[in-house]
Protein backbone atom coordinates (compact mmCIF):
# COMPACT_ATOMS: atom_id res chain seq x y z
CA UNK A 1 0.00 0.00 0.00
CA UNK A 2 2.89 2.17 0.68
CA UNK A 3 4.38 1.44 -2.46
CA UNK A 4 1.77 3.11 -4.45
CA UNK A 5 1.48 6.38 -6.28
CA UNK A 6 -0.62 9.02 -4.76
CA UNK A 7 -1.59 10.08 -1.35
CA UNK A 8 -0.54 7.77 1.49
CA UNK A 9 -2.98 5.52 2.98
CA UNK A 10 -4.20 6.14 6.77
CA UNK A 11 -2.81 4.44 9.33
CA UNK A 12 -6.87 3.37 9.69
CA UNK A 13 -6.36 1.95 6.16
CA UNK A 14 -3.27 -0.48 6.85
CA UNK A 15 -5.32 -1.41 10.05
CA UNK A 16 -8.31 -2.38 7.87
CA UNK A 17 -6.55 -3.85 5.29
CA UNK A 18 -4.56 -5.94 7.45
CA UNK A 19 -7.79 -7.04 9.90
CA UNK A 20 -6.52 -4.90 12.88
CA UNK A 21 -7.37 -1.81 15.11
CA UNK A 22 -5.16 0.94 14.23
CA UNK A 23 -3.58 1.61 17.51
CA UNK A 24 -2.79 -2.09 17.45
CA UNK A 25 -1.43 -1.96 14.09
CA UNK A 26 0.86 0.89 15.18
CA UNK A 27 2.20 -0.25 17.76
CA UNK A 28 2.92 -3.86 16.10
CA UNK A 29 4.76 -2.09 12.82
CA UNK A 30 6.88 0.08 15.55
CA UNK A 31 7.72 -2.94 16.83
CA UNK A 32 8.71 -4.90 14.09
CA UNK A 33 10.23 -1.66 12.15
CA UNK A 34 11.46 0.06 14.38
CA UNK A 35 9.96 3.19 12.98
CA UNK A 36 6.15 4.50 13.36
CA UNK A 37 4.10 4.41 10.52
CA UNK A 38 4.52 7.64 8.87
CA UNK A 39 7.91 7.30 9.86
CA UNK A 40 8.56 4.61 7.79
CA UNK A 41 6.31 5.72 4.63
CA UNK A 42 8.49 8.59 4.37
CA UNK A 43 11.58 6.93 4.57
CA UNK A 44 10.77 4.50 1.89
CA UNK A 45 9.06 7.40 -0.22
CA UNK A 46 12.44 9.47 -0.19
CA UNK A 47 14.44 6.76 -1.02
CA UNK A 48 11.90 5.65 -4.57
CA UNK A 49 12.73 9.52 -5.00
CA UNK A 50 16.66 9.44 -4.53
CA UNK A 51 16.36 6.74 -7.34
CA UNK A 52 13.89 8.78 -9.95
CA UNK A 53 16.05 11.61 -9.18
CA UNK A 54 19.49 10.00 -10.35
CA UNK A 55 18.27 7.47 -13.21
CA UNK A 56 15.36 9.60 -14.53
CA UNK A 57 15.00 12.84 -16.31
CA UNK A 58 11.36 13.23 -14.51
CA UNK A 59 10.06 16.41 -13.36
CA UNK A 60 10.04 17.24 -9.78
CA UNK A 61 6.87 17.69 -9.43
CA UNK A 62 6.29 14.22 -11.10
CA UNK A 63 8.63 12.62 -9.24
CA UNK A 64 6.80 14.14 -6.05
CA UNK A 65 3.37 12.85 -7.31
CA UNK A 66 4.73 8.88 -7.99
CA UNK A 67 6.59 9.04 -4.43
CA UNK A 68 2.59 9.68 -3.05
CA UNK A 69 3.70 13.45 -2.11
CA UNK A 70 0.36 15.64 -2.36
CA UNK A 71 2.45 18.70 -3.93
CA UNK A 72 5.87 19.56 -4.52
CA UNK A 73 6.34 21.68 -1.54
CA UNK A 74 5.69 18.81 0.45
CA UNK A 75 7.87 16.42 -1.46
CA UNK A 76 10.97 19.22 -1.32
CA UNK A 77 10.52 19.74 2.38
CA UNK A 78 10.26 16.15 3.30
CA UNK A 79 13.29 15.43 1.11
CA UNK A 80 14.90 18.23 2.57
CA UNK A 81 14.52 17.07 5.96
CA UNK A 82 15.51 13.42 5.17
CA UNK A 83 18.81 14.26 3.08
CA UNK A 84 20.06 17.62 4.17
CA UNK A 85 19.31 18.58 -0.13
CA UNK A 86 16.32 19.74 -1.86
CA UNK A 87 15.49 17.42 -4.69
CA UNK A 88 16.83 19.60 -7.67
CA UNK A 89 19.98 19.91 -5.91
CA UNK A 90 20.14 16.07 -5.13
CA UNK A 91 19.60 15.74 -8.90
CA UNK A 92 22.80 18.02 -9.94
CA UNK A 93 25.32 16.27 -7.28
CA UNK A 94 24.29 12.74 -8.98
CA UNK A 95 25.29 14.14 -12.88
CA UNK A 96 28.56 15.52 -11.52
Amino acid sequence: MLDCAGPTPSLAQMAEHCGMSPRHFGRLFRLACGLSVTEFAIKRRVEKAKALLGETAMPIKQVAWECGFQTAGAFSSAFRRATGLQPSAYRNARRM
